[in-house]
């Protein structure tokens, strides 16, 4: 399985807008979101999210339903 960050955007989400992304698999179905309160946070946390499923061996997770 390929895991892929998705690009940042602005998410509403109840009556809050924050900013957040995607881990998706290889058919770009949402894994997981995160969302953070400002854009810089997400944008930081995306880099790293990034690095970390870039640079690994190996991504073990349970596939989507």
């Amino acid at each position: 399985m390929v895991w892929k960050v998705s690009n940042t955007m602005e998410i509403d989400f109840g009556r809050d807008t924050g900013y957040g992304f995607n881990i998706t698999d290889e058919s770009g179905r949402p894994l997981a979101s995160f969302v953070y309160k400002t854009q810089k946070e997400a944008i930081a946390a995306s880099i790293n999210a990034r690095s970390l499923i870039e640079n690994a061996v190996s991504v073990i997770g349970a596939p989507p339903d």
